[in-house]
């Protein structure tokens, strides 16, 4: 099962850091859907992070965030070009089968090699060539 966040931090940044927070989830309930995949989508939905998730890493309750959320940590990520459509932009946070992301596999994508990850620039000439 994937969960798919929907962010209006930036990608790369967040890919860096392998965490996004907080999202109105528990690793209980993650592990009970049988989460193992996370995509983190840009607002406009046309731009995503695919990664293993992590559960080992992935944080309840943090203090610099509200009680009953969850830091979401991933590894393994790459960035993907896509085109989501939000049906509520109130609920940024949606479960997917495994399915949905083999479809996408054709999506042009970037998987960082060794970190530092490549500058904004960068990342946007690989998409563009």
């Amino acid at each position: 099962m994937i969960i798919q966040v929907r962010t209006s931090r930036d990608l790369l940044d967040t890919m860096r850091l392998g965490l996004s927070p907080a999202w109105k989830v528990t690793k209980a309930s993650l592990a009970r859907r049988g989460t193992n995949r996370v995509h983190v989508v840009n607002w406009d939905g046309t731009m995503r992070i695919e990664g293993d998730y992590a559960a080992d890493l992935s944080i309840e309750d943090h203090p610099d965030h509200p009680a009953g959320r969850t830091i979401i940590a991933f590894a393994n990520p790459r960035l993907v070009l896509c085109s989501v459509q939000f049906d509520n932009a109130r609920n940024p946070v949606a479960y997917l089968d495994l399915e949905y992301e083999e479809q996408s596999r054709s999506a042009p994508s970037y998987q960082p090699g060794p970190w530092p990850a490549p500058s904004r620039d960068e990342a946007q000439e690989l998409y563009d060539n």
